[in-house]
């Protein structure tokens, strides 16, 4: 099964929001595994989940840099 961008960009940023809270990207990995689960109805490949991750991932250093830039000004 497949998910497209939008459905992984909503994925990523769930991803996101459950790191902030975590602090555990394996904690994570296991939550978006459980998300695809119950949200799409197919349990998901790895590949699939580390994509997401790496989107999320992406997301927080965004996040990490816009804090740091907003604490210099």
């Amino acid at each position: 099964m497949y998910l497209n961008k939008n459905q992984i960009s909503r994925l990523a940023e769930y991803a996101a929001t459950n790191y902030e809270f975590s602090c555990s990207w394996r904690s994570t990995y296991d939550s978006v595994r459980r998300e695809i689960y119950t949200e799409y109805g197919f349990r998901p490949r790895s590949s699939l989940v580390k994509l997401v991750i790496r989107h999320a991932q992406v997301i927080w250093e965004g996040y990490r840099m816009a804090a740091q830039k907003a604490a210099r000004e």
